[in-house]
């Protein structure tokens, strides 16, 4: 099960940046695109908490994953 949970402050809510360098400005598009990235990796179940309050969000997959190498190559991006 791939688990990403990130506590966001409010900056990087509103400047998310992705490794393809788009940037993503509001919450339901950081929601959507962990969505998307879960759904890319063949999830079948997908739960989604966030916590505005808190400024947490986790995104809960039974997705692929990536494997070490892939997350390697993404932070030398």
């Amino acid at each position: 099960m791939n688990d990403t949970d990130s506590s966001l402050k409010k900056s990087s809510l509103s400047k998310s940046t992705l490794k393809n360098s788009a940037q993503i400005s509001s919450v339901p598009l950081i929601v959507s695109e962990l969505v998307y990235n879960s759904l890319s990796a063949d999830a079948q179940s997908i739960a989604v908490r966030l916590e505005l309050n808190r400024q947490k969000l986790q995104v809960v997959d039974n997705g692929i994953g990536m494997t070490e190498i892939q997350l390697n190559q993404l932070q030398a991006r």
